[in-house]
């Protein structure tokens, strides 16, 4: 049986280990990202779901994603029995709307980098639904993710415009998933634009501001960017 005193004292540290992971994801260095979830207390993910969904954006941006599938699920698992519970003292420090959004965006990207064109598609709309109007942040993930799929279909024209406004909240926010990300996009659209010289130059600065950011980001990039 859980023991609601046991889970107050536990919060602080849960709460600790959670903005360490979300400042390790901002700065994109996702090999620390990994070690740092995979090393928390078990117990602490019952009270912190957002520890097996940052788990879930370690290995989703990793060489393979599939594997962030199981986490995804324990995140959701974690949440539904919180709801269930009924304990305001835990469930008012958790962004629902948010986690699950950002759980539906972890699901595309998997897909997409699986060749799920179709299914990416539909989490990315789940995505856009939960994620709070607010967040800029996840706003220009999914905008990157769209962009994606709009140039492996061929709409080059769409692909840019959403690919440079991402590139923008990228620059505004330093986060780096999101100026990775962007630039990697630009990178491959200028390639398929014909213009060879930009292409390389910003895939140099993708993978050096990957690189920068520690290892692990790396694995996200391209294979055209990789390429040049």
């Amino acid at each position: 049986m859980e023991d609601p005193v046991a889970d107050a004292a536990f919060l602080p540290l849960a709460d600790r280990i959670c903005a360490h992971a979300e400042a390790l994801m901002r700065r994109g260095e996702i090999a620390e990202l990994r070690a740092w979830c995979e090393t928390a207390p078990p117990p602490l993910r019952r009270l912190q779901p957002q520890l097996s969904m940052w788990l879930a954006w370690a290995l989703v941006l990793g060489p393979a994603p599939r594997q962030a599938e199981t986490h995804v699920r324990d995140a959701e698992t974690r949440l539904a029995q919180l709801e269930r519970a009924g304990k305001p003292h835990l469930a008012a420090r958790l962004n629902f709307p948010s986690i699950r959004g950002q759980l539906a965006l972890i699901r595309a990207i998997a897909a997409r980098r699986a060749g799920q064109a179709a299914a990416a598609e539909r989490w990315l709309a789940l995505a856009r639904k939960t994620v709070p109007a607010d967040d800029a942040v996840l706003a220009g993930v999914i905008e990157s993710q769209s962009s994606l799929l709009a140039r492996d279909r061929g709409a080059l024209d769409d692909a840019g415009r959403g690919m440079r406004t991402a590139a923008m909240r990228g620059e505004t926010s330093r986060h780096g998933l999101l100026q990775v990300t962007a630039l990697d996009g630009l990178a491959a659209l200028s390639l398929r634009d014909g213009d060879p010289g930009r292409a390389e130059d910003l895939a140099r600065r993708a993978r050096l501001l990957a690189e920068l950011q520690g290892p692990g980001l790396s694995d996200f990039l391209s294979e055209d960017t990789r390429a040049l």
